[in-house]
């Protein structure tokens, strides 16, 4: 048995050997060896990780090895599902922009995204927004240990 990490900030639902699998966002979950592999390379679009059989002691990931593990699955886990949501995005604009000029109407593509492009817009709006906020309170916390360094 493996485990699995679902990195990315949605429930996922994915098909995998005719098996349909929901993982919620946050969670782990313990699938055959040969469907976490599938998951965790074929469908890293959607933020799921490999984790390491160390996982399944429950106690593992309340320790500073399991929590910096976890930590770097999820950076890992979050930056495939950025890159997989901007090329989506990129190709629906990039796609509807050539439809568009083919046409030889002249507007901003943009304006014609179907309702799924705009979804995974505002996933990745909601990925950059957390990211500015860690990287602010990081900027916060350094500033505060500068102002008691003197």
């Amino acid at each position: 048995m493996a485990l699995i990490y679902n990195a990315s900030s949605k429930d996922q639902k994915v098909k995998v050997f005719g098996n349909w699998f929901e993982i919620p966002s946050g969670k782990i979950k313990v699938v055959q060896d040969n469907i976490a592999r599938f998951m965790a390379i074929d469908r890293q679009d959607r933020g799921f990780v490999a984790l390491s059989e160390a996982f399944e002691d429950p106690e593992y990931k309340l320790t500073p090895d399991g929590q910096a593990e976890l930590a770097e699955a999820k950076r890992q886990g979050v930056a495939n599902r950025i890159k997989a949501l901007q090329a989506v995005i990129n190709n629906e604009t990039v796609s509807l922009q050539q439809d568009l000029t083919m046409k030889n109407i002249n507007v901003d593509s943009r304006g014609y995204m179907d309702d799924k492009a705009v979804e995974h817009l505002k996933e990745l709006t909601e990925y950059r927004n957390s990211k500015s906020d860690e990287d602010a309170a990081k900027l916060q916390k350094i500033k505060d240990l500068e102002k008691e360094l003197g």
